[in-house]
C-alpha cells in the first residue's frame, strides 16, 4: 500500500487526471468504420449495431442552427438547478435573443474544432442538508 506525502495529494493528482482527460482534444468527426473496427471498440463489433448510411450522416453530422439551439432552449425543463455556469435555463430562454449568436458561435466552434471548452465538462457538487438525515 502507498503512503500519503501530504494531505492534499488525493485532490492534487486527481486534479492533474481531470486537466489531461479535459484538455485532450476531441475529433468533431470519426467515420463509423473507424470507431467500429478498432480493438478497443470491440463493443460495437460484437454487438452488431446499425450502421446509418451516408446522407442520414451527412443529415445529422453538421453544425448546430440556430432554430435547433432555439428549440432546445424552449422545450428544456425548467425550475431545475443551473449548471457550472450558474445560469439557468430561464436566464437562457430569457436573454436567448440578446445569447443566441454568442452561444450558437461556441458551441459551433467546439463542434467544428473538436476543442471542448472545459465550462461545458465542469460540475459542481453541493451536499445539501436534508432534516433527519443529520450524521452524528
Amino acid at each position: 500500500m502507498n503512503s500519503l506525502n501530504s494531505p492534499l495529494e488525493p485532490s492534487q493528482s486527481l486534479s492533474r487526471q481531470y486537466v489531461t482527460l479535459s484538455t485532450n482534444s476531441i475529433s468533431p468527426y470519426i467515420p463509423l468504420h473507424q470507431l467500429i473496427t478498432t480493438s478497443k471498440n470491440k463493443f460495437f463489433i460484437d454487438n452488431d449495431p446499425p450502421i446509418l448510411e451516408s446522407q442520414q450522416i451527412t443529415s445529422i453530422e453538421k453544425p448546430l442552427t440556430t432554430h435547433e439551439l432555439s428549440s432546445i432552449i424552449k422545450t428544456s425543463k425548467t425550475g431545475k438547478t443551473p449548471g457550472p455556469d450558474g445560469l439557468s435555463i430561464e436566464f437562457y430562454a430569457s436573454f436567448f435573443p440578446n445569447l443566441q449568436d454568442h452561444l450558437l458561435a461556441s458551441l459551433n466552434y467546439a463542434y467544428t474544432t473538436g476543442i471542448d471548452n472545459s465550462n461545458f465538462v465542469n460540475g459542481t457538487i453541493i451536499l445539501i442538508f436534508k432534516k433527519g438525515n443529520q450524521i452524528a
